[in-house]
């Protein structure tokens, strides 16, 4: 082979793995976006989480994680202490659950679902429980969880994405 033969090859070579070396890192970039790690991504219209019922105070007291249902199903179950201060008792209801996440000054709806609810208030504090996908709340941050007709509450998730998963599972 002469010089330039050989010359052409190394620059044929080189070319080719930086231009593979640039594929992979596109589509890992691609892959990491924020917006490909949850079941939904849209952004959030304020104006759409403003139907809250001023009686009921809603506070976060935890997540159950991959909780299995009978049907075989497995959900995390998102644990809200509902408190309603109605005089006299009283009737409310909610229909339509949000989470949304908080990323770069805004907020972000993840997940909706349909629950209906209605509540004899007098007699019903307490905690309630509500099945979102498992995996979820896999990304520290902040979130909140709306439910339509009811209220809010925040949902500060720190430190789940430095859990060895392998050793969690293995327990």
């Amino acid at each position: 082979m002469t010089k330039i033969k050989k010359r052409w090859a190394a620059i044929i070579v080189v070319g080719t793995l930086l231009l593979l070396f640039f594929v992979i890192a596109v589509i890992s970039a691609w892959e990491d976006r924020i917006e490909e790690q949850f079941p939904k991504w849209e952004d959030v219209n304020p104006a759409a989480r403003t139907d809250v019922d001023p009686n009921v105070e809603l506070q976060f007291t935890g997540i159950d994680f991959d909780y299995p249902y009978p049907n075989g199903n497995i959900y995390d179950v998102v644990l809200i202490k509902m408190t309603f201060s109605f005089p006299g008792g009283g009737y409310t209801q909610g229909r339509d659950l949000y989470v949304d996440y908080f990323y770069e000054d805004s907020w972000h709806e993840i997940y909706s679902s349909c629950y209906g609810m209605a509540v004899a208030t007098h007699r019903h504090d307490g905690t309630w429980g509500f099945e979102v996908p498992p995996g979820l709340f896999a990304r520290d941050g902040k979130y909140r969880m709306f439910l339509v007709g009811l209220g809010y509450c925040d949902i500060d998730i720190m430190g789940i994405e430095d859990v060895n998963w392998e050793d969690y599972i293995s327990q």
